[in-house]
């Protein structure tokens, strides 16, 4: 048990000196999965803000991946009145560039980037409910339920098919 605790106190740790190195070389390719998963794990950090602010000013400016957030495959999301969406919306962004790090042959895949990008969305929301149960967000709920079921992508590709018409 003693371990355990000293571990994840390590760990912690060493989130908050890779936070602090953010500010001084930003973000490289090498560090979007740990971030991503960081943020899956602990959206409610004091390095979460700047881990987010940091992973989207290097989304902004990478060649590495393609960005794609279809209108209405999120829907409510974005939305101020929505606990959490933004940090949501950005998580989703997150998990869909940190597939394409991790894999490069999927750089541009967009059923797999938008899979990728919700299942990361997912685990964040997962973490946000255990510490504030009263969040809900119907979408996002179905979501976890085609997850839980093993068919997310099934589900999603039709979704993705009308959602994500190329702009011309």
């Amino acid at each position: 048990m003693r371990l355990n605790t000293l571990l994840i106190v390590l760990c912690c740790f060493g989130f908050a000196i890779q936070a602090f190195a953010l500010n001084e070389k930003g973000v490289e390719n090498g560090d979007v999965v740990a971030l991503t998963r960081f943020l899956e794990k602990e959206p409610f950090s004091k390095d979460a803000p700047l881990a987010r602010a940091s992973l989207l000013r290097w989304e902004d400016k990478s060649k590495d991946v393609v960005d794609l957030v279809c209108p209405g495959l999120l829907s409510p999301i974005p939305d101020k009145s929505i606990p959490y969406s933004g940090e949501l919306l950005a998580q989703f962004v997150f998990g869909s560039a940190a597939l394409q790090i991790e894999d490069p042959s999927k750089k541009g895949n967009v059923i797999a980037g938008q899979v990728a990008g919700m299942k990361s969305l997912l685990k964040a929301y997962r973490s946000i409910t255990a510490q504030k149960p009263s969040v809900h967000i119907a979408r996002i709920e179905e979501y976890a339920q085609h997850e839980s079921a093993g068919n997310l992508e099934a589900f999603m590709e039709p979704l993705v098919a009308k959602e994500c018409k190329p702009s011309r």
